[in-house]
Parts: C-alpha cells; sequence; structure tokens
C-alpha cells in the first residue's frame, strides 16, 4: 500500500453518486411505482364496479 503525502491527498476525487444515493432512489422509484400501482387498481375497481360500497349502520 502507498502511502501519499498531503499534497497527493488534495488531488484525489471521489466518486460523482454514492451507494446510499442509489439505494434512496431506488427506495423512491419503488414508492412511486407502487403508488402508481395502488391507484390504477383503485380507478380500475371503481369503473368496473367491484369496490366495495360503505353502508352507515344505524
Amino acid at each position: 500500500m502507498n502511502r501519499l503525502n498531503d499534497m497527493q491527498l488534495m488531488e484525489v476525487n471521489g466518486g460523482t453518486i454514492s451507494g446510499s444515493a442509489m439505494q434512496y432512489a431506488a427506495k423512491f422509484l419503488t414508492t412511486i411505482f407502487d403508488l402508481g400501482r395502488a391507484l390504477g387498481s383503485s380507478i380500475r375497481r371503481i369503473y368496473s364496479n367491484t369496490a366495495c360500497s360503505i353502508e352507515k349502520i344505524d
């Protein structure tokens, strides 16, 4: 393993995207996909009259 001096350490450039950022982006996209699926299922059930009606019990 080579040791770097202070001048060499200042020239080191890090990565542009971290693993944590990629994980959060994937989780965000999964959440958006799940919301779209739920919304689509709700719209399909409403238009095909397969939604359960809510009845008030007196």
